[in-house]
């Protein structure tokens, strides 16, 4: 497995990863992205965190590209994160999401100035509190309300945090 960099030919898998309507609730989207508007990200996107304040990289797997890690809400002076994980659906369930992980935090150590990563996990979202618990990062406060539903329904969240 391997990370790299956004390319053209991603926006495909962007468009599907963006426009699946049940990642919206922990997203900060809730209307479709035009193949235009992606496009056009991935061709002004500088991949410098400094920069941009996020960082999105592509996850492969033997060649073939399986989802995203993103790093967003970069604060410099404060040296933190916020961490994400989009696989597409039929890669989910199969160990890659903690691979990923793992090489993003190993990244992020190595090269980053970031100290400190959080994620904001919706509390009925097993999988994803497994996956970062398992990863060292420690629950630290639920979040009353913090997410709403596609139909506006809302839900409590929780908070994990690594220091690197």
């Amino acid at each position: 497995m391997k990370l790299r960099a956004l390319e053209p030919e991603d926006v495909d898998l962007l468009l599907a990863i963006e426009n699946d309507e049940t990642l919206w609730q922990v997203g900060s989207t809730n209307a479709p992205f035009s193949r235009y508007a992606l496009t056009n990200y991935i061709l002004t996107n500088q991949n410098d965190i400094h920069l941009d304040l996020q960082l999105r990289l592509v996850v492969e797997e033997q060649g073939e590209t399986i989802g995203f890690v993103d790093l967003s809400g970069f604060s410099p002076q404060h040296r933190r994160a916020e961490i994400g994980i989009a696989l597409l659906p039929h890669h989910r369930h199969k160990g890659f999401g903690k691979r990923a992980l793992t090489l993003l935090l190993d990244y992020t150590h190595r090269h980053l100035p970031i100290s400190t990563l959080f994620a904001v996990v919706s509390d009925d979202n097993e999988d994803a509190i497994r996956l970062f618990e398992s990863a060292g990062f420690t629950l630290t406060a639920t979040l009353p309300c913090w997410l709403r539903t596609p139909q506006g329904t809302p839900k409590n969240a929780k908070l994990f945090i690594i220091h690197l």
